[in-house]
């Protein structure tokens, strides 16, 4: 059994007033934060994240299109797995989606939007180290 609990705790939509009328980028409505990755312009910001053992991420879809947070197939057994899609902004929502993080070791998570990248290439790739 891993020593690790993966769980989405929520996939949202969030009501925002966006206020962007380029459908080709990000709204510029989601700031990224010590525990928030933005996915914006097909990126992930910040593209590595440093958390605290039991925290929780929020990944949060500021793109006009669907993007994924899906675990590398090629992460340590105790990052847990999962894949979660998250619908494109709209003018009035933008979707999100948090997961927490709780491990007994500390652990380097790779993960990837599976729509605009693979594990291993592609600019759409993120890190979660968890200390």
């Amino acid at each position: 059994m891993s020593n690790v609990r993966i769980a989405t705790l929520a996939v949202i939509a969030v009501s925002m007033g966006c206020s962007s009328n380029d459908p080709t980028s990000g709204s510029g409505e989601c700031t990224p934060t010590a525990t928030r990755v933005c996915m914006v312009n097909s990126l992930f910001d910040p593209a590595t994240l440093t958390i605290q053992r039991g925290s929780n991420v929020d990944w949060v879809n500021d793109d006009p299109i669907a993007h994924t947070t899906t675990s590398s197939p090629n992460n340590p057994a105790a990052c847990g797995t999962w894949d979660t899609e998250l619908e494109a902004r709209t003018s009035n929502s933008v979707a999100t989606v948090r997961m927490n993080f709780s491990t007994n070791a500390a652990v380097t998570c790779a993960y990837y939007c599976k729509l605009h990248a693979t594990p291993t290439s592609g600019t759409m790739r993120g890190t979660i180290v968890v200390q």
